[in-house]
């Protein structure tokens, strides 16, 4: 159960639904204790961070364009191997923690009720909610 606008919202995570098939030991107990309500309103309460990082972004392009004109570029193939390395860790694991909930869904529900249901209902706590937060989240640096 979620609390939003004084509102309880109740919904089941793909835990509750079925014992899950699989070693305990694969979910993270912080997964599955997962309540999207915290940072959904950290974010509604501070509207500012992302006009502030689009500005530091575009300063930061006309910055960076002028201190390069004259100089020789960094190396930094092998860091943006590790980055990429680490992004395909990630969207594997979220790949993982998310298609069976969606699987899920998919095969009880209609495609409809899976798009424009209010996520709260269904996919917002657990583990998957926390998958899908985070992916949603690590678009913005």
């Amino acid at each position: 159960m979620t609390v939003s606008g004084g509102v309880a919202l109740f919904f089941s995570t793909l835990h509750a639904l079925q014992p899950p098939s699989h070693p305990s030991f694969l979910f993270c107990s912080f997964e599955i204790r997962h309540e999207p309500a915290h940072v959904l309103h950290l974010m509604m309460d501070t509207p500012w961070v992302p006009i502030l990082a689009i500005s530091l972004y575009c300063i930061g392009i006309v910055v960076g364009k002028a201190y390069f004109k004259d100089r020789d570029p960094w190396n930094w193939r092998r860091l943006m191997s590790v980055w990429n390395l680490g992004l395909s860790v990630f969207s594997a694991i979220g790949f993982l923690r998310v298609l069976p909930y969606t699987l899920h869904i998919l095969t009880t529900n209609s495609l409809e009720q899976m798009l424009c249901t209010d996520p709260e209902h269904t996919y917002g706590s657990g583990s998957t909610g926390l998958w899908v937060q985070m992916f949603i989240l690590s678009k913005f640096p």
